[in-house]
């Protein structure tokens, strides 16, 4: 048995589409007879307009599912070892399998070598051990990432890597696809992955943005002005709120006021917002200020001990 791509229409008048089956001979009283199953060789997309990998939503998951089956299904599929190059390629380049809003696939052989990569294709050849390193993950190991992925479905990780301030958590989706062509032995697996950012997100500027807050052209969400962070967030419920879409997972955002409490020279660090940091090299804040300023042409500024 083995898998098959084929083109199926149910009358004249539509338009052929793909599908795949599993195909299997069975002999029985001596004769031949074939069974087999199949769906759709549809890619499913989520919203993609206003789903942004940086967010968890119902649509993130939609956008993980969709790309992480349909190169599963891609790699089912292939009969040659050419095939399964291009497939593969594919993963990394083919704008099917990423979205512009931060979603890509990871591909991993069994062995753990990256062999697909939709946001680093640099790394497409490197162990994970090397990609770990490459990306400087500071609070999670290569072995604990890829036991995770070996056990497939859902699962949640911790990741800070170079350049991210804080740690963040992020949620995957990881599926097992098998290289196996029709009439070998050969048997051949990989791990496909995909995931996003396991954060509520920030109401629709359509919907209108809370005090503290303005609106992100680039995602067209609120975002808290300045340094402050989100205080709190509480789901909208969607059956009592007009053009609120469950899709997008819609919140109350309420932001921390834009005050500080910090001497001169220093400014609310953005990282908690309840402690003072100096201000840097160049820059003053006057007592209660919630940013440092340059000094305007001309002028200066003391600074206590500096």
């Amino acid at each position: 048995g083995g898998w098959v791509k084929y083109q199926w229409k149910f009358n004249a008048n539509e338009e052929a589409y793909d599908k795949v089956a599993y195909i299997v001979k069975v002999r029985y009283f001596g004769e031949e007879f074939y069974a087999g199953v199949g769906f759709n060789d549809v890619t499913f997309f989520g919203d993609t307009d206003q789903c942004s990998a940086r967010y968890n939503a119902a649509c993130s998951e939609d956008n993980v599912l969709g790309m992480v089956g349909a190169m599963s299904a891609a790699i089912l599929n292939v009969q040659s070892t050419t095939e399964l190059a291009a497939t593969l390629n594919a993963s990394t380049f083919d704008p099917t399998y990423k979205r512009d809003t931060g979603f890509f696939l990871e591909v991993f052989a069994q062995t753990g070598t990256v062999v697909g990569h939709g946001e680093r294709p640099s790394v497409v050849g490197l162990s994970l051990e090397s990609l770990f390193l490459e990306l400087g993950s500071k609070v999670l190991s290569s072995d604990d990432y890829f036991s995770s992925v070996q056990s497939e479905g859902w699962f949640t990780y911790n990741w800070q890597g170079t350049g991210d301030a804080t740690v963040m958590v992020k949620k995957a989706f990881a599926l097992k696809a098998t290289y196996r062509p029709i009439g070998t032995s050969v048997d051949q697996h990989f791990y496909v992955v995909s995931s996003f950012i396991d954060e509520d997100a920030p109401p629709l500027c359509a919907h209108g943005c809370p005090t503290g807050s303005s609106c992100d052209a680039a995602t067209g969400r609120c975002e808290c002005e300045g340094s402050t962070p989100v205080s709190s967030f509480s789901t909208v419920d969607c059956s009592q709120v007009d053009d609120c879409s469950c899709e997008t997972r819609d919140s109350v955002m309420t932001c921390l006021a834009l005050t500080s409490s910090c001497p001169a020279g220093q400014k609310p660090n953005p990282s908690d917002y309840s402690t003072c940091i100096d201000c840097d090299l160049g820059k003053f804040a006057t007592a209660g200020a919630t940013e440092c300023s340059f000094c305007t042409p001309g002028s200066s500024q003391w600074r206590a001990g500096q």
